[in-house]
């Protein structure tokens, strides 16, 4: 099931879902997404394209499994930083839901600035 709804997770960072039927609340999500904007901030703050001062537009998905596990790939991105996206999909893996028994995912996007 694909979430869509607006979550607004900081300036940059947003998360989207929508299905009536996710097992999660919007409470939930937010919980769990918090630490996505002072991941943001830290993997982008170390980065390449942060040194050479260029923005990056990205766009993941996180699946959330029956566990409340996550599992991050990257749907498009304008970033020729390979560590940028690692260090984000790493971080963002150490997210975790409520254990619903169901699963789900959500689009998380990107638009990191210098």
């Amino acid at each position: 099931m694909l979430a869509w709804a607006a979550l607004a997770v900081s300036a940059c960072t947003s998360a989207t879902f929508g299905s009536d039927k996710s097992p999660f609340t919007r409470a939930e999500v937010n919980r769990a997404l918090a630490p996505a904007a002072q991941i943001e901030r830290s993997c982008y703050a170390q980065s390449q394209s942060r040194a050479e001062r260029r923005g990056v537009q990205l766009e993941l998905i996180a699946y959330v499994n029956a566990q409340g596990f996550v599992h991050v790939d990257l749907l498009s991105s304008d970033a020729r930083d390979p560590e940028l996206l690692e260090c984000l999909r790493t971080r963002l893996e150490e997210l975790r839901f409520p254990a619903k028994g169901e699963a789900d995912q959500f689009r998380l996007r990107f638009e990191l600035t210098p």
